[in-house]
């Protein structure tokens, strides 16, 4: 018959609203805290007039969603791998020197991590571009991918729930990928894990101002094959991404990954997620901005 004082009210949720014992379950991330009942973290008197006997507690990390349901199951973990991540560029200062030069900005895997990249890039003077995903379990079927790229779901962040941020120096890629890792295993990727190798390998042939995209400078050499991970049962599933399937995605900012036949696998995309439309609603375009952004900044140093 013991509830724990710093049990949520339930004078201010509604009549049958499920609440979850965080505490106890096994389905969220908890952290031990040290001396954790204590005056200096339950100060009102009024409100806890005696402590526990027991200072010490597990209490749970996970955080909550905007709409104040739990981050549970693997949502949980990510939750605070993600919030560790987007902490260290944040926090970050050696990351926004000016001696330290680089032109691409990725987090694979990690499309929480967007909009912390567009404000690393604005604080570098925009002279880098942020190569965003897709989630890596965003399905083709039905309205998935739309709804995804709209935010039909009003997220409040970019995630496996939509996609907020709109970015002239930002651009979105999808589907997923599977290749092979060095042991030869077969492993399903994010979507930035070729889209940078294409681009860099664009560079390397061409120059930052050429799109990296199309049957020249877009074929996708790191993968064997593009797709989706069932949600439900994990499986990869092979999706070439049909033509309406593309120009959905064009139409809403976000690059296609296709199967052409004849070439094959390539990034058949060259929009950024700029929310008006003007010159730098294009890759090569913004690329070459912060191309010039930092040879000027070189010069004038």
């Amino acid at each position: 018959d013991y509830l724990d004082i710093d049990r949520p009210d339930p004078t201010i949720y509604p009549r049958g609203m499920l609440l979850f014992n965080t505490r106890r379950s096994s389905y969220n991330v908890k952290q031990f805290r040290s001396n954790y009942f204590s005056r200096t973290n339950f100060s009102d008197t009024t409100l806890y007039p005696t402590l526990p006997t027991e200072k010490d507690a597990w209490v749970s990390v996970s955080g909550n969603r905007s709409d104040g349901s739990p981050y549970m199951g693997r949502k949980a973990q990510r939750n605070i791998v993600a919030n560790a991540m987007k902490s260290a560029i944040d926090a970050s200062t050696d990351l926004r020197e000016d001696s330290r030069a680089f032109n691409l900005l990725a987090a694979p895997g990690f499309p929480e991590l967007i909009p912390n990249m567009v404000s690393l890039n604005n604080d570098r003077r925009n002279t880098a571009f942020v190569v965003g995903d897709s989630p890596i379990r965003l399905s083709t079927a039905g309205s998935a991918v739309n709804n995804w790229a709209t935010n039909a779901n009003s997220a409040a962040g970019d995630g496996e729930d939509g996609l907020v941020t709109s970015d002239p120096y930002l651009a979105v890629f999808f589907p997923a990928g599977r290749t092979n890792d060095l042991s030869g295993n077969s492993v399903a990727v994010p979507s930035s894990h070729a889209a940078l190798r294409t681009i860099i390998r664009s560079d390397d042939q061409s120059f930052p101002w050429f799109a990296p995209a199309g049957t020249r400078r877009g074929l996708l050499d790191n993968v064997n094959s593009i797709g989706f991970v069932n949600a439900s049962t994990g499986a990869f599933v092979v999706d070439n991404i049909t033509e309406g399937m593309r120009d959905t995605l064009y139409s809403n900012r976000v690059n296609p990954m296709t199967f052409i036949n004849g070439y094959g696998l390539m990034n058949y995309g060259n929009k950024t997620r700029a929310s008006t439309t003007s010159a730098l609603d294009r890759i090569n375009v913004a690329r070459l901005v912060g191309f010039l952004r930092r040879s000027l900044q070189d010069f004038a140093a």
